[in-house]
């Protein structure tokens, strides 16, 4: 999932407004830029990994890792990947009918391999014994969703709060040094 991390027009011409009251050199707006860019993008996936483990019951930190941020283009552009989570890292229960594991998730017919160290879960694709499928877990849909009606209302303002921020420490902070 692309996200763009760009200010909305109102919020730009305040931004226009504040660069001219604080006298800002171009390196210094550029900068500024750049490091609030890269701090949204990480709020962002904050964000994400938090609503996802409250949608989801999934703790956070199997999301963590699964939540990747790639590196933030020039246009302010964020990729955002979201890696389906291995069933075996939910805590997976063997019961009668299946495999039951945590964020309310339960596989018909699978069965859990206690003899791996790492206890995954299969699934038997046809009636014989092979071929068997690895489970997991896919959190695209429900993350599209959250970003979509959660987080996404809310970025054009943090992105600003962080740039004026960075802005006004770059220029009154570091010209004290």
């Amino acid at each position: 999932m692309q996200i763009n991390l760009t200010i909305e027009k109102g919020r730009a011409d305040d931004f226009n407004e504040l660069v001219a009251d604080l006298i800002a050199s171009p390196k210094v707006v550029q900068k500024s830029i750049i490091s609030a860019r890269r701090k949204t993008a990480k709020w962002l996936r904050t964000q994400v990994v938090r609503a996802l483990s409250k949608e989801t019951q999934i703790p956070a930190s199997v999301l963590r890792n699964r939540v990747v941020l790639s590196r933030i283009s020039i246009k302010g552009e964020v990729f955002i990947g979201l890696n389906s989570v291995s069933v075996s890292r939910l805590q997976p229960r063997q019961t009668k009918s299946g495999v039951k594991a945590k964020g309310g998730l339960h596989v018909q017919g699978a069965f859990v391999v206690d003899s791996m160290e790492s206890h995954p879960v299969f699934k038997r694709v046809t009636d014989r014994a092979y071929p068997i499928e690895y489970q997991r877990r896919d959190l695209e849909k429900e993350a599209q969703r959250i970003i979509a009606g959660d987080i996404l209302p809310k970025l054009s303002d943090k992105l600003y709060d962080l740039l004026e921020h960075e802005l006004k420490w770059r220029i009154l902070y570091k010209q004290k040094k």
